[in-house]
């Protein structure tokens, strides 16, 4: 969902409306999270992360315009990011542990599939660890709501 800057608008006006729209759809992704116990937790924390991520980004770009609000606005993302780290870590190690035993001569290997058998444990306990009433979603979905009223100024 890239966003553009219209050079013939106002670019303050643009610039919050995308933080607030990424910090929008992060809040409310954690919002379904907290209440669906089925929801893709891996897909859903991904997304937040990546939002999160894009928000950082415009705040960087925007930094000299914003001055010490970019720490504070820095910081909150950043924290609440780091509140899903683990999923998304545990995962990330699979997939990065699945690209390297199909790049290795040897994918039978025994020792790298017992390697791997292990790591899609870890990575199903974080996912499974993550359930509706998480503080870690709570005090994430906080932290971005912050954020956000944070773009007001």
């Amino acid at each position: 969902m890239p966003f553009a800057i219209d050079p013939t608008s106002k670019p303050k006006r643009q610039v919050r409306s995308a933080a607030r729209e990424r910090l929008d759809l992060a809040i409310d992704a954690l919002t379904r999270l907290e209440q669906d116990e089925h929801a893709d937790v891996e897909a859903i924390v991904h997304d937040v992360r990546k939002r999160g991520k894009e928000i950082r980004a415009l705040a960087r770009l925007v930094r000299p315009a914003i001055g010490s609000e970019f720490d504070r606005c820095n910081r909150l993302v950043r924290d609440a990011a780091k509140e899903l780290s683990p999923i998304r870590d545990a995962h990330a190690l699979l997939g990065t542990l699945d690209d390297l035993r199909s790049a290795a001569d040897d994918a039978g290997d025994i020792d790298l599939e017992a390697v791997r058998h292990r790591q899609a444990e870890r990575a199903n306990a974080a996912t499974d660890s993550l359930q509706p009433g998480d503080s870690r979603i709570r005090h994430a979905a906080e932290l971005l709501v912050s954020a956000r009223k944070g773009v007001r100024r």
